[in-house]
Formats: C-alpha cells, structure tokens, sequence
C-alpha cells in the first residue's frame, strides 16, 4: 500500500488530485491511501507514514516550501510532489529535493 497525502486549501483540486491518483493507481492493482489536508500545520501535526506527499506551494497560512523545509528538516525521506498554478516558482523545489513539480491546470 502507498501512503499518500495531498495538501492543498482548494478543497476541489485536492479532490480533483485526488481522483486522478485513483484513475492512476487502480488499473496496476496497486492500493493506496490518500489523507487530505486543508492546510500546511495539519499536516505537520498528523503522524500518519506518508510515503508520497503532494504539496501545493501557494496556501493561506503555512506554504507548501515552508512545509516541505519543516518535513525535510524532521528527516522526511518520502516522495515530495510541489502542485502549483505559479510556473515562475517551479525551480525552488528542487532546493527541497522536490521529486517533480505540477502544474495544476495540467492533467
């Protein structure tokens, strides 16, 4: 099973995010778990295993780079996937050791 999280305060895209993930995953018979988080500090709060994490960078409160600085420094070593409407901050992931980057208008 592969532990996923998607955390993005746009409750239709982390939805639509997360549809798609099932579309992916599902024909490989592969079973997944998907949490969705609403915003950066309940993320960090939860102490569920995440393998994969899928961050929007642009969110109310905590932002997603913020969030994946605070996840890499309590030694995180799971999957960082940045989702973003903002192409101008697509190359500060990698900073992070982001493992690609999205964008949302892009299936």
């Amino acid at each position: 099973m592969i532990n996923i999280a998607i955390c993005d305060d746009e409750k239709f895209m982390s939805d639509e995010l997360s549809g798609l993930l099932y579309e992916f995953f599902s024909p490989k018979n592969i079973e997944i778990k998907i949490c969705q988080f609403t915003n950066g500090s309940a993320l960090l709060k939860s102490n569920k295993p995440l393998d994969l994490i899928f961050l929007d960078i642009r969110m109310n409160g905590t932002n997603g780079m913020d969030v994946a600085r605070i996840l890499r420094s309590r030694n995180y070593n799971g999957y960082l996937i940045f989702v973003t409407v903002m192409a101008e901050l697509l190359f500060d992931p990698f900073e992070l050791q982001a493992f690609v980057y999205v964008l949302k208008s892009v299936k």
